[in-house]
């Protein structure tokens, strides 16, 4: 999983975020590619109660913290300068 994941799981149990248009239970759109999409204007289903606190939101919690720890990695951030000098010429 990941901390997008997770947090999607945590606000949404079946890590279904929209409801399609017509309300059909068989139909959902889970990502709307952009704003100009046909699903843009899905309804966005409720967030848990328990999106707080539960047993995902706790887990997205852990991988937040070491994601940011690895983000502030002096190496990593080495890596990642030499990365993009090599790859992202202009």
């Amino acid at each position: 999983m990941g901390f997008t994941r997770a947090r999607r799981y945590a606000n949404h149990k079946d890590g279904v975020k929209y409801k399609s248009k017509k309300d059909d239970k068989k139909k959902f759109v889970q990502h709307p590619y952009s704003y100009a999409s046909k699903n843009k204007s899905n309804t966005i289903i409720k967030q848990e109660k328990n999106a707080l606190t539960n047993e995902k939101a706790k887990a997205a919690q852990i991988f937040k913290v070491y994601w940011f720890k690895a983000k502030n990695n002096a190496k990593y951030i080495k890596q990642k300068f030499e990365f993009k000098k090599t790859y992202y010429k202009k």
